[in-house]
């Protein structure tokens, strides 16, 4: 099976889809294409496991918006996977995930093709918010998306230059 290395999430308005495109291990680049009806499922099972953390907590929304608002504060850009050179490409038609206790397992599966990742909780928080991002941008609702994963980092960093 191939391993995702790096994975670019953006939404691309043409095909009224989020398009992935992901590095492998050998360096090849894939494309991965998701529409906004298997996505609004895999998102609500991810948000699940997420609110797995603190399930228990009195104030379990406010502790989940902080290692919302950490994961994505953490976050470090990087360079783009560059799709010119695409060794394969597929819509895809489900994802099997596995939970551990300290990561989430998807492939991506679409006909015969299919590649997988691992995320640690705070890459996975990383990768909703950039998901969620998308939504925005693609003016979809966000319905699907809990209270707790409205923080916008760059919204925040403004009102804190603001506020002083």
């Amino acid at each position: 099976m191939a391993v995702l290395r790096r994975l670019t999430s953006e939404y691309v308005e043409g095909e009224d889809r989020i398009r992935l495109s992901g590095e492998l291990d050998s360096g090849e680049v894939v494309v991965m294409w998701l529409t906004r009806r298997l996505l609004e499922r895999l998102i609500r099972v991810l948000v699940r496991w997420c609110e797995t953390a603190w399930h228990d907590q009195p104030n379990r929304e406010l502790l989940q918006g902080f290692a919302q608002q950490s994961a994505q504060t953490a976050h470090e850009p990087q360079p783009p996977v560059a799709g010119c050179e695409v060794s394969r490409q597929w819509l895809v038609e489900c994802i099997d995930m596995q939970f551990g206790a300290e990561d989430v397992g998807l492939v991506f599966r679409g006909g015969t093709v299919e590649a997988c990742i691992d995320f640690a909780p705070t890459a996975l928080r990383q990768w909703l918010g950039i998901l969620r991002q998308a939504y925005r941008i693609a003016e979809w609702p966000l319905d699907v998306w809990p209270a707790w994963m409205a923080f916008d980092a760059d919204t925040a960093a403004s009102k804190a230059v603001l506020l002083h």
